[in-house]
């Protein structure tokens, strides 16, 4: 049997990348192959599979049995900025997830929508494309709350809430007892903790994040790791930008080469502390204790899952609140406590993985008719709506400039 995943693989940022892994470890045991696609295609990391450009997937004349969506903040049908998607900005993630469920139709295979997010409010067509995917998804899960009341109205069935899939990475990627997860040059485990800094969540000057940090290594007694999760945001930019400024001689991992390398060092730090979803996923994962630190004006995805994992008093809008609370918690805020509701996580993740398996292989509930699917306006309504919206930022950019 052969699988046809989609998702942004292509794309080299940590979150993105687990997905492939993630689902390999899954349904390897059902399907003999698993074929990840994405807008353009490519192998960012070393220890992810190469993904296939989607349109070679969609035309393809090959077999495949089921369809895939997801994870990640996929489900949405506006123009991305990012610069590896730049030649087809209009349509990358619009087309990613509805080519997907137009191929399922097509082929009449089960289609499944894997624990996505929904970033923003829908605007006009993406109710009638979400409504299309809706029809055709043997399952359709998302990730938080406000992903599915982004979606009310959409679907004639119900939308699952489960936490992100990336909770279960500790199985994919195991650590076993006694593992060097180091970095090379850290002296011994557990003796630092990693970093994650992204201009999109500082909310403080670059100088204030550096002194913030600083102080949390002096006051912890660790080494400082800052580790470029996102090279897609920038994040190798701004992590040598404020190891730069800092005085304690952090260690700066601006060009992770592959997804096991991120986790290992996750997995092996005394703490996580940063902006990035996946990098807290991760440590929730291995037991680490972790850390949000993100400004008020932070997107939904990440109180979705601390609600998910019982970790709501671990999100701080800035690194001097984090520091404040270290300091009065003192050792005890830093050693991982027993979480059931961490467990209760993994648990309906473990149930959701098993109805996965059973709507792939047929064993769900049937999809309604194809017939919005085969409706070729919703695509094209799109990509056109989403050019006139960057062409109106654009010029609002230019104005803004002209009067500052």
């Amino acid at each position: 049997m052969r699988l046809a995943h989609f998702g942004t693989f292509d794309v080299p940022n940590y979150g993105d990348l687990l997905f492939p892994l993630l689902v390999e470890h899954q349904l390897s045991g059902i399907f003999d192959e698993i074929v990840h696609g994405s807008p353009r295609g490519g192998k960012p990391y070393e220890d992810v599979t190469a993904s296939v450009p989607m349109h070679e997937i969609f035309t393809s004349s090959e077999r495949f049995d089921a369809v895939l969506v997801g994870g990640g903040n996929i489900l949405h049908g506006r123009p991305t900025g990012l610069a590896e998607y730049s030649a087809m900005s209009a349509t990358a993630y619009p087309a990613l997830w509805l080519g997907a469920a137009r191929m399922a139709a097509k082929r009449n295979i089960p289609l499944v929508v894997n624990a996505s997010g929904v970033p923003a409010t829908l605007l006009w067509p993406e109710p009638s494309a979400f409504r299309a995917l809706s029809d055709r998804a043997a399952y359709f899960a998302v990730r938080d709350a406000r992903s599915q009341a982004h979606l009310a109205g959409t679907s004639i069935r119900p939308i699952e809430i489960v936490p992100d899939t990336a909770l279960l990475i500790n199985q994919a990627i195991p650590v076993r007892e006694g593992a060097d997860t180091r970095a090379s040059s850290i002296e011994s485990k557990r003796g630092y903790f990693v970093v994650h800094v992204n201009d999109r969540y500082i909310g403080e000057g670059r100088s204030d994040v550096a002194r913030a940090i600083d102080e949390l290594a002096r006051e912890t007694g660790l080494r400082a790791v800052l580790v470029a999760i996102g090279l897609c945001h920038g994040d190798d930019i701004t992590a040598r930008a404020i190891g730069a400024d800092m005085q304690t001689d952090p260690l700066i991992v601006d060009r992770p080469s592959s997804v096991t390398s991120i986790a290992h060092l996750i997995a092996g730090s005394a703490f996580y502390a940063g902006a990035s979803l996946h990098g807290f996923i991760t440590a929730t994962s291995y037991c680490v204790p972790q850390f949000l630190v993100i400004p008020g004006s932070k997107q939904h995805k990440f109180d979705g899952f601390a609600d998910h994992v019982g970790a709501g008093d671990h999100v701080f809008a800035t690194w001097r609140d984090l520091l404040a609370h270290i300091r009065t918690r003192g050792p005890e805020g830093l050693v991982w406590g027993a979480s059931s509701t961490r467990d209760g996580a993994i648990a309906q993740l473990e149930a959701h993985w098993d109805r996965v398996r059973k709507c792939l292989v047929g064993e769900g509930r049937q999809a309604t008719t194809a017939g919005r699917l085969t409706r070729n306006w919703i695509l094209p309504s799109l990509s056109q709506r989403n050019r006139v919206l960057v062409a109106r930022g654009k010029i609002q950019s230019l104005l803004s400039n002209r009067t500052a």
